[in-house]
C-alpha cells in the first residue's frame, strides 16, 4: 500500500505499522495495535462494527455444522 495516497494523519501510523505488523495476521494486529494509533483503530472499528453481526452469525453456523460433523462421526 502506498501511503502517497493517504491523508498525513494516517501516513505516519501507516508507515510504522508496515514496518512493526508485515508477518501478523489482521485479526492479532488490532488485538496489539497501541492506543496512539487513534485514526487507524477508530478506522479500524467503524469498518469491523458493521460486519460484526454478519461475522458471529457466520461463526454460529460454522460451529453448528462441526457439531454435526462430529456427531455424525460418532454414530457411524
Amino acid at each position: 500500500m502506498s501511503v502517497d495516497n493517504l491523508p498525513a494523519g494516517y501516513q505516519l501510523e501507516l508507515i510504522e505499522l508496515q514496518e512493526s505488523y508485515r508477518d501478523s495476521s489482521l485479526l492479532d494486529f488490532y488485538k496489539t495495535l497501541p492506543d496512539t494509533f487513534v485514526n487507524l483503530k477508530d478506522n479500524a472499528l467503524l469498518h469491523t462494527s458493521m460486519f460484526g453481526s454478519t461475522y458471529c452469525c457466520e461463526q454460529a453456523f460454522v460451529s453448528d455444522e462441526t457439531e454435526q460433523k462430529r456427531h455424525s462421526q460418532s454414530a457411524d
